[in-house]
């Protein structure tokens, strides 16, 4: 949390097992310093309950272990769509 009160994040990769929490509530904590900002989650859970708490929270949930190729993947379509919502729409 300190890190997105110093710099301006484009997306935050979080684990979903954390030692005070868990990541869906370290993505609430980040996003109410910075609105908008993008997530990523990655986990080795895959209930039900969690993928939908990620889903309804607009992040993709990546199950462990996590490939480059996905890794690299979640992050360029995060980007993407920050981008997509940053540009002004032309009418």
């Amino acid at each position: 949390c300190a890190l997105v009160m110093q710099e301006d994040v484009e997306v935050a990769v979080v684990d979903y097992r954390l030692d005070d929490g868990d990541g869906l509530h370290a993505v609430r904590r980040l996003r109410s310093l910075q609105a908008g900002l993008s997530a990523v989650l990655v986990s080795a859970d895959s209930s039900p309950e969690m993928l939908a708490a990620a889903r309804e929270m607009g992040m993709p949930c990546l199950r462990k272990p996590v490939t480059v190729a996905s890794l690299a993947a979640a992050i360029n379509d995060a980007l993407h769509t920050q981008a997509i919502q940053r540009t002004p729409s032309e009418e």
